[in-house]
C-alpha cells in the first residue's frame, strides 16, 4: 500500500506469498499466496510508475513476463517469452528517464 512494508517471497515451488505482519488479526492471516497459475522462476520488485507510489512486484516465468500490483491484485502488463526467464532486473540504465525492465533467459537478455 505504500506505507507498510510487506516481504514478497517465492517458495522452492514456484509459488509467491506476501508476508505482511502489520494486517490485524491471528498470525495465520499475515501470509497471503498470491496465484500466479504458473510456476514462478524469477522476482523482483521496483517504483515503475511515477502515479502509483507503491512498488510492483515484475515476475518471470517460464514463458511470460509480468508486471504486477500486489494491492490491486491485477497484472499491470504482460508479455509472452520464448524461452524460460531466469532471472528480472530493473533499474535505472545509463541516463535514462525511467526504470528499465531486464529479463535474462537462457540464451537471451531482453530490455523493455
Amino acid at each position: 500500500d505504500g506505507a507498510n512494508l510487506s516481504i514478497v517471497f517465492v517458495s522452492p515451488g514456484g509459488k509467491v506469498y506476501k508476508y505482511s505482519p502489520y494486517l490485524k488479526g491471528s498470525e495465520d492471516e499475515f501470509i497471503e499466496l498470491i496465484d500466479m497459475e504458473q510456476e514462478v522462476t524469477s522476482i523482483t520488485c521496483n517504483k515503475l510508475d511515477p502515479n502509483i507510489n507503491r512498488d510492483l512486484l515484475i515476475i518471470g516465468t517460464k514463458n511470460k513476463l509480468l508486471l504486477y500490483d500486489v494491492e490491486k491484485n491485477s497484472d499491470l502488463f504482460y508479455q509472452e517469452i520464448s524461452d524460460e526467464i531466469t532471472t528480472v532486473f530493473s533499474g535505472y540504465v545509463c541516463d535514462s528517464e525511467a526504470p528499465y525492465i531486464l529479463a535474462g533467459e537462457n540464451c537471451l537478455v531482453q530490455g523493455i
